[in-house]
């Protein structure tokens, strides 16, 4: 009868797993894809600035392609690099996530193991089989505590990112505008742009460029890294039990 448990309890396992797997996959794409898509709404954002500012001041936009484009592409670097880092960070979690699930895993083997040993030897040492019971025990429930770790990182990634994206790399601009509120103001502003609107265009990109380039993305992503490895050691720690009376399958 133990026998057919165990064999009944690797079937289930394996179905978890395959299935698990599949939610895994699932959920990699779902991140991917959000944070790709928060990266393209902020730079459709720039643009959308950069060309409403071109607007403003009269100005031929395509006359300030490679201006607008160098801006563009450094504001873009940057949001890479910190997606880059985020993307690093969610698959070591899923690693340890995957791992903490096998060792779980493992563990429900073995405690079945235990039970069929002292089922098929009944002169087996009581205390040895409840102190192995009570270790694979204790194994468990910190690999489900480092399971539950895990999920909540994982998803917490995605809202990181874009918490991230929202509060350090905001384009802002101190630029004061002319009031258009009648076409007489119109009017005097379309004539003051003939003059200076090519000028006033520049400082507009000027003072853009200066704002990506405040943004310190190696400083965020340093910042990320370390909070990766933070945590990948507090997995570990946790799940890092040893006993030599344990001698774990697979």
């Amino acid at each position: 009868m133990s026998e057919q448990i165990s064999q009944e309890l690797l079937r289930i396992i394996d179905e978890i797993n395959s299935i698990d797997g599949m939610i895994s996959k699932i959920d990699a794409a779902i991140f991917v894809r959000k944070t790709n898509k928060i990266i393209k709404d902020k730079i459709a954002c720039l643009y959308d600035i950069l060309y409403t500012k071109a607007n403003v001041y009269s100005q031929n936009r395509e006359n300030f392609y490679e201006n607008i484009e160098l801006i563009v592409s450094h504001y873009k670097q940057k949001l890479n690099m910190l997606y880059d880092e985020t993307y690093c960070q969610y698959v070591n979690v899923q690693n340890e996530l995957q791992e903490a699930k096998l060792k779980k895993n493992i563990v429900m083997v073995n405690y079945q193991k235990t039970i069929n040993d002292k089922e098929e030897d009944l002169n087996l040492d009581k205390d040895l089989i409840k102190s192995k019971k009570n270790i694979l025990k204790s194994k468990n429930e910190k690999y489900i505590n480092a399971i539950k770790k895990c999920e909540e990182k994982l998803k917490n990634c995605a809202e990181n990112f874009e918490k991230k994206v929202n509060d350090d790399f905001i384009i802002i601009s101190n630029l004061q505008e002319c009031e258009k509120n009648n076409i007489i103001q119109k009017i005097k502003f379309k004539i003051i742009n003939i003059f200076v609107g090519n000028k006033k265009y520049k400082e507009v990109l000027e003072d853009y460029n200066k704002i990506v380039n405040k943004i310190d993305a190696q400083d965020i992503v340093n910042k990320i890294r370390e909070d990766t490895i933070d945590f990948v050691t507090e997995i570990l720690e946790l799940t890092e039990i040893k006993d030599k009376n344990i001698v774990e399958v697979g």
